[in-house]
Parts: C-alpha cells; structure tokens; sequence
C-alpha cells in the first residue's frame, strides 16, 4: 500500500468517518466466484457496445475505486480472467482489513493503494474497468469524481457505477427516526447498546 495525499476537505472528513467505522464490517469474506471473459460480461448482463477491442482482451487492468473492507475488490479481482485490480480508498483501516482478507484467502492480484479519487490522475494508469459502487455521492461535487474516473478509463472500457437511492436505504432512513428522538451519538456505546437490546 502506498500513500497518497488526501487534499480536499470532503475527503478528508469522509477518510476520517471510515477510518473510525470501516465499511463494511465483515468477520469473514468468502472466494467461490468462477472467472469469466469480458465478452462472457457482456453476454450475461446484455451490455450494448459495440465490436472492441476489450472483447478479446487477454488481460485487463481493473480499477476498483473506494474498496472499502475488500469485498468488492475480492469478488472484481475474481470475476475476470486475467485481470490485474488496483483497489483505492480513503481509509487506511479499511485498506488494512482488505489486504488482511485478500492475503488469507491466497488472492495475488489486488493492489491496494490509499487514494482519493480525485488524485487518480497522479497514477498515469489507464484501466479497462473501472468500477466505483457507493462511492462517488459521498463527494462534494460526485461529478468532478465521476469525470476523474473517466479520464482514467480506456477509451473503449466499461465504468460500473452504484449509488444510493431512498428506496434502498429505507430501512436506514427508518431506523434513523427511531433512532433521532434518543438523541444517541456513535461513540454512546452503552446507551447504543440498550436501544439496540430493545
């Protein structure tokens, strides 16, 4: 792991979030994933694009940007054949836990990296993939991320991108109100641990 510079403000607060609360926090990380081909990908989940040289790409250079605890990363680094992922993130506690779990598991190619996604351009690598779940609405201005990631990205690769909805999170949302009235911070632990017992 080598260390980037954490410049923006916005950065550095969500850093210091997840250095304190890495996420997500798993006790255990699985490996079963049968690697497949990016022509393979694009069968299965009925990508449109046309012919590319991606399509018969022997090896792929994977971008995985905000890895978290390594989940993702681990399952990336395992869906494609021949892929090389680098794995960044904010939070060095994170990056720890990820390399700690792709070691036991016996993975060799992830790299991990503490960087901010807006400095991604200082690693003059361009990636086949690049995919970004969660990531990018915790930024100040996701759109100046989304274009970072962009101008790292092959011109003929593919970006995944996953973000929040409401819908999703309505469980959060709801557990948030009941949490509010209570007026319980995170470090509250005995009073946390009472809310959650009852």
């Amino acid at each position: 792991m080598e260390f980037q510079d954490i410049e923006s403000k916005t950065s550095n607060i969500v850093r210091a979030q997840y250095e304190e609360n890495p996420y997500p926090r798993r006790k255990t990380i699985t490996s079963s994933i049968e690697p497949i081909t990016v022509l393979d990908l694009k069968k299965v989940a009925a990508i449109k694009f046309n012919d590319s040289p991606l399509l018969s790409c022997e090896s792929l250079n994977v971008l995985v940007a905000g890895c978290g605890t390594g989940r993702h990363a681990i399952s990336t680094a395992q869906r494609f054949k021949n892929c090389q992922a680098l794995a960044i993130d904010l939070s060095l506690s994170s990056l720890a836990y990820a390399k700690r779990k792709t070691d036991e598991l016996g993975i060799k190619n992830i790299e991990y990296m503490q960087v901010d996604i807006l400095q991604t351009k200082k690693l003059k690598r361009n990636f086949d993939i690049i995919e970004a779940s969660g990531v990018l609405h915790h930024m100040k201005d996701p759109i100046d991320g989304w274009n970072v990631l962009l101008s790292s990205l092959k011109s003929d690769g593919l970006m995944k991108v996953g973000l929040y909805r409401k819908l999703a999170r309505r469980h959060i949302i709801k557990t948030r109100s009941e949490i509010d009235p209570h007026e319980l911070k995170s470090n509250c632990s005995d009073k946390m641990g009472s809310f959650r017992k009852s």
